[in-house]
């Protein structure tokens, strides 16, 4: 039995229809180097004008990421609003919305501190 974005089907007429559509995206545009073969990159709103069978062309690939994705984030907030609804009022409830990771380096280190670097999370 097929289920899931697997059955995910585009009419004829979908792909066929002329008028053109705006929609945005979200990018990324390389803005410097920050290491050797690594890039810094910033987030960019790409503004499109294309018919409406390009749009789908472009959604496709990621179709199955968002429903998961979307799946993940409802059951994350079904999870989220029973927590609050069943714990005593003397419990605490942390949320954490995003982490960002940072090693620590030695500014004039010795070689062989080069393999031993601190790791911290920055929870946000």
């Amino acid at each position: 039995m097929e289920s899931g974005i697997s059955i995910f089907k585009i009419c004829p007429q979908e792909l066929q229809y002329e008028k053109f559509i705006h929609w945005t995206g979200i990018g990324y545009e390389v803005v410097g180097k920050i290491d050797v073969g690594k890039y810094k990159k910033v987030h960019e709103v790409d503004y499109h004008e294309t018919q409406s069978r390009e749009l789908l062309k472009y959604l496709n690939p990621h179709l199955k990421e968002f429903v998961l994705h979307n799946y993940v984030s409802r059951w994350q907030d079904l999870k989220f609003k029973e927590c609050l609804q069943n714990f005593t009022h003397d419990a605490i409830i942390s949320c954490v919305d995003f982490s960002e990771n940072y090693t620590l380096k030695i500014e004039n280190e010795i070689q062989n501190m080069h393999w031993y670097n601190f790791q911290v999370i920055i929870l946000g």
